[in-house]
């Protein structure tokens, strides 16, 4: 862990920032060390260090001439996964702000922007001040800020010469004000909308996203620098691994959204060391014939998580990436829980669960009510203790009574501790249906579903009748020139389950609504069903 730490008010030497606890810092550090390396390659902008730097302190100059400051927060509109979306969120962060991306929440694709008046919301609840947007977003930006008590600014930099040389940047960096924050200042609002669609902002404090930055900088991206892929919104969980690949002298990769044909392309052309995929995106690239063929001796780290993986998937996957494979279980609210390492994934007894805690977290799996911890083999929800979790949800103090206990942040999610101290997960138990007096885990009928060689996806939710009676309803994708049919997928699980686990209703649809994590859209899904629209969207058959 970096040991110098930040003070008020007093300039930070740049000779300091190698081993800085703040992040950016060291971020700097290193761009600067190497300028004409390339840090980051986009879609259509790919920036050498010294130019990446440059954009980094010219922006954190316009942001302080407009106001940003300590306790002040900044919100981002981009385009997805643009170079802008970090550029943007380091600025404010050298100037000790807090960073907003507003673009989408993670019920969605990044792709798909979300409706004005969410966004005029999201600025209205974090306070925002001031709204930096790309030239493709500025016009919306500034109908947003419109009515509220924000400035909207186009993120338009002059990002100069790929050659800048270490010595200009310096000087450059050497007139950068001090960040003035402390450990526990506001550093991120992250809206997420979970399971219920009504976004909620967690906010995550600077003492946490250093602490997580710092330890995957060091077990990742280290000794050797790594070149980092983003298929997913850095927004979200992947944005704290591509700090920590440049502060460790790495390069990133950002791609607005996952494509086989894209990321195959990375592996072979552009030569990437290290990438963070959703569950549904390793089964697609596991399922690619291509893959055979694509080269990938370069990969360190392949890091999934995002939904619980069938077993017999992950062995199929550890199978073609080998010791790359790692899962890490995780959230917005309690930061990385568990990971499940490289050679545990050879060990098929192993690939049911989600690892065992990293070393600086606590993890208890406690019974409900009465809240007290369970013994090994007892289900119960998973409590979290760290230094990563969340400050708490904004403007919401009765969810943060609720989540929040003495230090420990509740999941949501349920699970048990096996015999080897392995952590496995059931549920969410907001999922949990409740068909009379028994209690069904829809994600125990989707890990059988998955078992299925003919079966590709699958999501398993309520659908609650008049009479408030519950039932299961599974929906399924089969593989490309699968034999089987439903009524045989039905009596498959008839075969592995007690009868009243078997869902009411099975059905076939040609693709299941993915949120831009990866992982599918139980709310949107369970949306279609309940209103009878479900041919529009893609159901072919029903049994």
């Amino acid at each position: 862990m970096p040991a110098v730490t930040a003070s008020r008010s007093r300039p930070q030497p740049i000779e300091a920032w190698p081993n800085h606890e703040h992040y950016v810092y060291r971020i700097l550090s290193a761009l600067i060390r190497e300028p004409e390396r390339t840090a980051v390659i986009g879609a259509d902008l790919s920036l050498t260090a010294g130019a990446f730097a440059q954009s980094i302190l010219a922006a954190a100059s316009l942001l302080r001439q407009n106001g940003a400051a300590h306790r002040s927060t900044v919100a981002i509109l981009t385009e997805a996964n643009h170079p802008h979306m970090l550029t943007f969120r380091y600025a404010a962060h050298l100037l000790g702000a807090t960073a907003v991306y507003i673009r989408s929440n993670n019920a969605r694709s990044d792709q798909e922007m979300l409706p004005a008046t969410d966004q005029a919301h999201m600025l209205a609840e974090v306070g925002a001040g001031l709204l930096v947007a790309d030239a493709a977003n500025i016009s919306r930006g500034r109908d947003l800020c419109r009515d509220l008590r924000c400035d909207a600014v186009a993120a338009e930099l002059d990002v100069g010469a790929a050659g800048e040389s270490a010595v200009d940047l310096g000087r450059a960096a050497r007139a950068l004000p001090s960040a003035d924050y402390g450990p526990h200042s506001r550093l991120l609002v992250t809206y997420t909308s979970g399971s219920t669609g009504k976004p909620k902002g967690v906010c995550q404090s600077y003492r946490g996203w250093n602490t997580v930055v710092a330890r995957f900088e060091a077990a990742v991206c280290r000794p050797l620098p790594c070149r980092f892929l983003a298929v997913t919104p850095v927004g979200q969980t992947v944005g704290l691994m591509l700090d920590a690949s440049l502060a460790a002298g790495g390069s990133v990769v950002l791609r607005e959204h996952f494509t086989a044909d894209g990321v195959l392309h990375a592996f072979a052309e552009l030569g990437v060391t290290d990438c963070y995929l959703a569950v549904p995106h390793l089964y697609a690239l596991s399922d690619d014939t291509r893959i055979a063929r694509t080269d990938l001796s370069q990969l360190r780290h392949v890091i999934y998580s995002g939904s619980p993986a069938a077993p017999h998937r992950m062995a199929g996957a550890a199978r073609v990436f080998g010791l790359a494979l790692v899962q890490s279980y995780g959230s917005t609210e309690a930061g990385p829980i568990t990971y499940l390492g490289p050679r545990e994934h050879r060990d098929a007894s192993l690939l049911p669960t989600v690892g065992r805690p990293y070393p600086d977290v606590r993890v208890r799996v406690c019974h409900q009510d009465p809240e007290r911890e369970l013994p090994a083999g007892h289900t119960g929800e998973i409590w979290v203790q760290s230094r990563n979790i969340m400050e708490g949800y904004l403007s919401d103090p009765e969810l943060n009574t609720k989540v929040l206990r003495d230090g420990w942040v509740r999941t949501g999610d349920l699970g048990y501790w096996d015999d080897r101290g392995y952590l496995r997960l059931v549920d969410r138990i907001d999922h949990v249906i409740k068909n009379g007096g028994l209690k069904i885990y829809p994600a125990t009928i989707e890990k059988t579903l998955m078992m299925h060689h003919d079966v590709s996806g699958a999501a398993v939710f309520g659908i609650r009748h008049r009479n408030d009676y519950e039932e299961a309803y599974a929906a399924i994708t089969f593989r490309l020139g699968a034999a089987c049919t439903l009524s045989e997928l039905r009596e498959h699980l008839s075969a592995a389950l007690l009868p009243a686990q078997v869902p009411a209703t099975i059905a076939q649809w040609a693709v299941l609504p993915t949120d831009d994590s990866g992982k599918t859209d139980k709310r949107r899904l369970r949306a279609f069903v309940e209103a009878g629209d479900c041919d529009r969207h893609g159901l072919l058959a029903e049994g």
